[in-house]
């Protein structure tokens, strides 16, 4: 993770997942596997592997918005194993400054007494297939949060629309370098 004017510049190295996406907060602290705390929320980064979503379901022949909208069903199938329901609002379909097609959706869980701040009431999710991979992102809030879905909606759009996959690995002196030139 490296500063950068708007928030954080976050590089993976992993193999097969090299991307470099920027997350915009005044404050973000970074957690182990792509999980960070922006400005008191709560943000993480899934990366899934198109191939192995769509199992033998066409592979490359799929639209991409037909496999966001199957990656949103498998979550939220997901949800209902897990919290036994599946209240999610959405989807909406949205494009992103390269074209791509984003998928836009919230659940929110009903369960959580009013008077509780501390657990997770709302999760708001924007996904894009990007090469091989579908990306996930993820904000989470609690009843003490006052954000409005446009503020989230925002959040996440500007991240998404600054992923960038990469064909080498990026160095954080390498990255520190490209932030101070104003290239990333």
């Amino acid at each position: 993770m490296v500063r950068t004017r708007a928030g954080a510049l976050i590089v993976s190295n992993v193999p097969g997942k090299l991307f470099t996406i920027e997350i915009r907060g005044k404050t973000v602290a970074g957690y182990d596997n792509l999980e960070f705390e922006v400005d008191h929320r709560f943000l993480k980064i899934k990366t899934i592997n198109k191939k192995d979503l769509l199992g033998g379901r066409g592979g490359d022949n799929v639209e991409d918005s037909a496999v966001l909208g199957f990656q949103r069903e498998q979550y939220g199938s997901s949800l209902l194993m897990s919290m036994k329901y599946r209240p999610m609002a959405g989807p909406k379909y949205l494009k992103l400054n390269d074209g791509t097609d984003a998928l836009w959706w919230s659940y929110y869980d009903p369960s959580i007494p009013e008077d509780d701040t501390s657990f997770t009431i709302k999760a708001y999710c924007l996904s894009a297939v990007k090469g091989d991979w579908i990306f996930l992102l993820t904000v989470s809030l609690t009843r003490a949060h006052t954000d409005t879905d446009e503020d989230i909606q925002q959040l996440l759009l500007c991240s998404m629309n600054s992923l960038q996959l990469r064909d080498k690995p990026l160095s954080l002196k390498s990255a520190s370098q490209m932030v101070l030139q104003r290239k990333m």
